[in-house]
């Protein structure tokens, strides 16, 4: 309470040492930030009160939005955003293309590297199907922590595989055309 009234302190699971002249604390939890502590020494005949010390407790670094996978045209550009919260943040994307995860750098198919917000220009086919998440690491709190992985996908020109056919029929009567067309992105 902002050291209006104090509490004496007994061990339990997330106190230790609280008779001695150092007090443990395990397991600090985010409703302890700006908890005030101190000692208070007794010979029997006189008592006297340390200084006051403050616990400043830190979240752990947590992704609070995930990127969302897309869909561009050979040439296109793209962007993933992702968010991140916790204390002293620096980001790093990733890209997994089949062979495993690895950090990404800036050249002039990927800018914004070490930012919320990938930019990826001028993607060629060649990158279709990769997948990227950014890394969280706080400065303060491990452990870092990853995004979920979106895809970008490229697509590719179509092959119709299958014409329709010239169909003759009568009037009240029905008939269907049929195609059939080969791309890693048709609908």
């Amino acid at each position: 309470d902002g050291g209006t009234t104090w509490t004496d302190l007994s061990d339990n699971a997330r106190y230790s040492g609280t008779t001695s002249d150092q007090l443990d604390i395990t397991g600090a939890r985010n409703g302890m930030n700006g908890n005030q502590y101190r000692v208070v020494a007794d010979n029997g005949c006189f008592s006297a009160n340390s200084a006051v010390a403050t616990l400043t407790v830190n979240p752990l670094p947590k992704i609070t939005t995930d990127p969302s996978s897309t869909l561009i045209c050979p040439n296109g550009n793209a962007t993933f955003t992702a968010a991140a919260s916790g204390v002293g943040l620096s980001y790093q994307w990733q890209v997994n293309d089949g062979n495993g995860w690895a950090n990404l750098s800036n050249d002039p198919t990927y800018s914004n590297v070490t930012t919320t917000t990938l930019n990826i220009t001028n993607a060629q086919y060649a990158i279709d199907g990769y997948r990227n998440r950014m890394v969280a690491t706080s400065s303060v709190c491990a452990p870092r922590v990853r995004s979920a992985a979106a895809t970008l996908s490229v697509g590719t020109n179509i092959n119709i595989t299958q014409q329709p056919v010239t169909s003759r029929i009568c009037a009240n009567t029905s008939t269907t055309f049929s195609t059939d067309a080969v791309s890693s992105n048709v609908t």
